[in-house]
């Protein structure tokens, strides 16, 4: 199956991006959906082999949503490559379009329960959750 593939162009620098993309502080704020859902945790070791763990609930605590993997590749500030524990590939790779826009990548391999619609509906928001969230910092 074909990944599902993001793109967004943010008006801020690359190291800042990066940043607010892999630092767990930042993570549980923008990895959730909307208001109905928060970012409950975010863990990754910045390394080849290293933990991986983004994950979201429903404020109702009824459902939850993680990605949590091993990190197969990372080149700080550029690109984080996660192996997810189910099979599946995540990927970041920033790209400077000057000092101060940065174009940022997201891919992910669908997953087999959800429709690749919704998935798309899902990595949708995310990323503009992502988006607005840089916007503000």
């Amino acid at each position: 199956m074909e990944k599902i593939k993001k793109e967004i162009v943010l008006l801020k620098g690359k190291k800042q991006v990066w940043d607010l993309l892999v630092e767990p502080t930042h993570v549980k704020a923008w990895f959730a959906l909307q208001n109905d859902w928060h970012g409950q945790q975010a863990v990754n070791s910045l390394r080849e082999g290293g933990e991986f763990l983004y994950q979201m609930a429903s404020k109702n605590a009824k459902e939850l949503y993680e990605l949590k993997g091993t990190i197969s590749r990372v080149d700080p500030g550029n690109v984080l490559q996660v192996d997810l524990r189910e099979g599946r590939t995540l990927s970041f790779a920033l790209h400077a379009i000057d000092p101060t826009t940065t174009r940022v990548e997201f891919a992910i391999d669908p997953e087999t329960k959800n429709t690749v619609e919704s998935q798309k509906r899902l990595w949708d928001e995310l990323s503009s959750q992502f988006e607005s969230y840089v916007e503000r910092h």
